[in-house]
């Protein structure tokens, strides 16, 4: 199950999230959390014969609706619930430069349906290439950020399935 965390690309309040949201709107940026999920089950499948899950787009919601919903239609069983928890164009503040990155950060629930317990739960994060001005970042459509959002979620990926098999 993935659940997007939005798209607030610059960092701080409500402002820099309606901006953050204009620039995913004009240039067709989608939350990297599909690729995240679709990264982390290849490997699953891949790296430990893991096929048999199947894909539920749900978002998450505070309440306990949502895992009811889920026993509902699958009884017994695990879920793994992907969430973005950071998605954002920050600065780097060197002594020598004011630098600009993307930076993506995400959480991995394994959840057990008949009593909603969380079995395993780990976060990453990964950044895009520092870059000397912010709109460099939003340049040509978007170009680096295009590049820079898949990206970020295939490191995520990696960090988690690493974690997924200790």
């Amino acid at each position: 199950m993935a659940s997007g965390g939005g798209l607030g690309f610059l960092v701080f309040g409500s402002l820099a999230e309606r901006e953050g949201n204009k620039i995913a709107r004009e240039n067709s940026l989608q939350d990297p959390v599909y690729v995240l999920q679709d990264r982390f089950l290849s490997g699953l499948a891949n790296n430990y014969g893991v096929t048999n899950f199947k894909v539920v787009e749900q978002t998450r919601k505070d309440s306990d609706e949502k895992t009811e919903k889920l026993k509902a239609d699958f009884k017994d069983g695990n879920i793994l619930e992907f969430k973005t928890t950071a998605s954002a164009i920050v600065p780097i503040q060197h002594w020598f430069s004011n630098e600009w990155k993307y930076t993506y950060g995400a959480e991995l629930r394994l959840i057990r349906l008949s009593d909603g317990r969380t079995l395993w739960q780990q976060q990453c994060t990964a950044d895009g290439k520092p870059l000397e001005k912010k709109d460099m970042l939003t340049a040509d459509g978007a170009k680096v950020l295009k590049s820079d959002m898949p990206a970020a979620a295939e490191e995520c990926a990696r960090q988690l399935l690493a974690k997924f098999a200790q």
